[in-house]
Order: structure tokens, then sequence, then C-alpha cells
């Protein structure tokens, strides 16, 4: 409230008033699909300030988008300098590939049967074990699925498996496996 000095007013003066209406709302701006530094752009633009952000991942919303904010967008609801936290995409999550066997750094006789194990899971996605890729740096495609049988050239060996998602995010493994000749050379 402003006021007249009273001091000077005699009895039956008038006096002029002014009324505050309290704090001024602002809204709070829709933050999704903007990277996060334009979102933190916005809402110190709209003289709010940033709450808490935290990562989650998301096979729609691309890597270093909003997802969403708390609280949501909405007008004249908010004071100045109120804090909005956001969840912030960190894009797909690969695919978790595990070779079970045979272990790394196997030394193996040429001529023998050597059996690949391995399971891919993906958040998202599930089991992609059938989806597995298997490749030899060595002699190129070995097989697919999540167990396979080769014989494998004398040498040494980087065998990789991978999986892919749905959204063409992709995950492996592999181990070094070295193939002797039956003399034991190599």
């Amino acid at each position: 409230m402003l006021f007249r000095s009273l001091a000077c007013a005699s009895s039956g003066d008038p006096v002029d008033l002014v009324v505050s209406s309290g704090t001024a709302l602002i809204d709070i701006p829709d933050l999704t699909g903007l990277t996060q530094t334009e979102a933190e752009g916005n809402l110190v633009a709209a003289g709010l300030t940033v709450g808490a952000v935290t990562t989650q991942s998301s096979e729609t919303v691309e890597a270093g988008r909003v997802i969403s904010q708390s609280p949501v967008n909405c007008l004249a609801c908010a004071s100045s300098g109120d804090p909005v936290d956001l969840v912030v995409s960190s894009g797909s999550t690969p695919p978790v590939v595990t070779i079970t066997a045979p272990a790394d750094g196997l030394v193996s006789p040429e001529g023998i049967v050597i059996k690949f194990s391995a399971t891919a899971n993906d958040v998202e996605d599930g089991d992609l074990s059938s989806d597995i890729v298997w490749a030899s740096n060595k002699v190129g495609l070995l097989g697919t699925g999540p167990t396979i049988s080769v014989i494998l050239s004398q040498g040494r060996h980087t065998v990789t498996a991978r999986a892919t998602d749905s959204t063409e995010v992709l995950g492996s493994a592999e181990i070094k496996l070295r193939v002797r000749n039956s003399r034991g050379l190599k």
C-alpha cells in the first residue's frame, strides 16, 4: 500500500491508496520436445528456474530432448523464480549382449567344432537372443541365433556377437580366441 504522509494531512483530507493485487502469476511453458538447452532458456526467459534435471531412456524421444516436466505447462499458475523439473531423454538403451561360451582367451586345436552361445536383452524390446549375428574378424559372418557351432580357421580371431533393437540401436560383445594347428603352432 502506498500513501501520502499522514503527518501533513488534516482531518477530512483525501488520501490516495494503491492496493496490491498480490504477486503476479506467470505461465509455465510447454517444454516437451525441446533440447535441454532450449528448455532451460525458455524457463529463464519466463522468470522461472531450472529444478532437478534427470535422464531417462526413450525409444521415441531423441537424446538430449525433454520427455516431460513438472509442473506441467499451465497459464498464470506459477510465481517468479519457481523451479520446473525436467526429464531429458538419454536416447534408446542398447541391447545388452553377453557371450556365455566359449571363454575369452580360448585356445583350440584346428578342426574342432567350437560352440558359441550368447544372450541379448533390451530394456524396451526384451529378449533379442534369436536376433544375434555372429562374426569373426578373420572369417566374416559365422551365423545367427543364440547358439552356433563352427570350425574356425587357424589363427587369432576376434568373435563378435551383435544384436540390434527395434530403433536400430546396436549392442555387442566380443571375445578373442586362437585356433592352433594340429602340431600346436600358431
